[in-house]
């Protein structure tokens, strides 16, 4: 087996740290702007489509949500969405005895 190789192959190009030295990045830089960012690009309302296990662990059993979880559903600017086929699945389980 015989392996070609370019006499004159380019150098790879470096990925990591290719501009070191030409600027520097302040140290408050994931700071600058936060409050206006936040104010400009967070939703208002956002708007939660819950599954069965969601609607049934955020009506009776918190403690398995995830905290963002919890926080998303206790804000009051949420909009909590869930289908009509989640009652009826869960009316379905209970006439067949599950808990």
């Amino acid at each position: 087996m015989v392996k070609v190789v370019a006499l004159d192959a380019p150098k790879a190009a470096q990925r990591l740290g290719f501009l070191e030295g030409a600027f520097t990045v302040p140290d408050d830089f994931d700071e600058m702007g936060r409050v206006e960012i936040e104010r400009n690009v967070r939703p208002r309302q956002v708007r939660l489509l819950l599954d069965t296990h969601l609607l049934l662990w955020a009506a009776a059993q918190t403690a398995k949500l995830p905290s963002a979880a919890r926080a998303l559903l206790a804000d009051e600017s949420s909009q909590l969405l869930f289908s009509a086929a989640s009652l009826w699945e869960i009316a379905i389980k209970r006439g067949l005895g599950s808990p």
